[in-house]
């Protein structure tokens, strides 16, 4: 049986990251990556979330976005690294950077970078996903 929330209980229990957020994030990422050196022959996103900061990062850094045949100099991102289970095939031989980290939860992975810390009383509700 679904549990209907009211809206004010379905709002605490929702953290709203917005497309400015995304904006600011992604420009902040980029001028890091920047000032460090770091150096990517391409970037790859994990579906769904992370293909849409690939995109951008791909955009913004002037390197290819890649969907397969990447190597250890391929960034690899994602929106959120929540269990670490689908950037696992990645950690220690690719540069990983997540948006949203939640280190309670992933016992597999830690991203090189991120720079938000996932609450452990909510959900995150990213702009391009449909709220249900």
């Amino acid at each position: 049986m679904a549990t209907i929330l009211r809206d004010y209980e379905r709002e605490r229990k929702n953290l709203y990251y917005t497309w400015s957020a995304f904006d600011h994030d992604t420009r902040r990422f980029v001028n890091e990556v920047r000032e460090k050196g770091l150096v990517f022959n391409g970037v790859c996103g994990m579906p769904r979330g992370g293909l849409i900061l690939a995109v951008c990062l791909s955009h913004h850094l002037g390197i290819p976005l890649l969907y397969h045949s990447f190597d250890a100099d391929t960034l690899i991102v994602d929106d959120i690294v929540d269990s670490g289970s689908t950037s696992a095939p990645f950690f220690g031989k690719n540069y990983i950077f997540a948006l949203w980290f939640n280190p309670r939860r992933s016992k597999i992975v830690t991203p090189n970078m991120w720079y938000h810390e996932k609450p452990e009383d909510q959900f995150i509700i990213f702009p391009w996903e449909a709220e249900s």
